[in-house]
This record gives C-alpha cells, structure tokens and sequence, in this order.
C-alpha cells in the first residue's frame, strides 16, 4: 500500500499516482555531464493527461501512443517532444492504421482513452 498526503481532491492526480505506484520505472537516458535527461519522447499538456502507452509501430514509420484523461473533465490537449516535432498524427485503429488527422490541439472529454499514430 501506498499512502500520499494531500489537499483536496484532484482526480487525475489520484489516478496518476496508482499507476506510478503499480508500475515499473522506466530508465531515461541522460547527460553524461549535466546528468540531466534527454530530450523527453513525447509530452502531453495539461497535466492531467497519462501516457498508458508509447511504443514503436509495427511497421517501423511512426510511434502508437495511447492517452488517457484522467481529469474527470473535458481537456484541450497538446503534444510536446522530440517525435512531434514535424510530423503529421492520426488517430488511430488498434491495427494501427489512420483514422483521421488531428491538429496540434485537440479535445478529449472526461475519462476518454484515444489511440494516436505519430509519424515522423
């Protein structure tokens, strides 16, 4: 068991909490020098926003990552990091195939879980 002190109650806090308590680390690469991280994959704003998922595609030409609004409340949502940048996105099928292009910003609606295809 894990217990976090808090004030108030922020829904998508509660869940991200659960799942980094019943999930593994995941190591990052880092400076050598500075001992910083590197440049992150891909980040998700606003912060109630959880990367489930991010992995290579099948076919090699994109990465799949699976969002998930945790805020209980509908969320302007945009993507950051080094696979963004410059690529198209695609909502995505679990075949990983293209449903449809998506702006920079999109919206989600509260507890939804979209799957996206992010191409280079």
């Amino acid at each position: 068991y894990s217990v976090r002190p808090h004030q108030g109650h922020e829904a998508a806090e509660v869940k991200k909490f659960g799942l980094e308590c019943s999930q593994p680390l995941v190591v990052a690469a880092a400076d050598e020098k500075s001992k910083r991280p590197l440049a992150s994959l891909l980040e998700v704003e606003p912060s109630g926003m959880i990367v489930a998922s991010l992995k290579p595609g099948a076919d090699k030409k994109c990465w799949i990552a699976k969002l998930y609004n945790a805020s209980g409340r509908p969320e302007n949502i945009k993507l950051l990091g080094a696979i963004c940048r410059g690529g198209s996105i695609y909502i995505s099928n679990p075949s990983e195939g293209r449903l449809g292009k998506i702006p920079d910003r999109f919206a989600l609606v509260p507890y939804e879980i979209v799957t996206l295809r992010i191409e280079k």
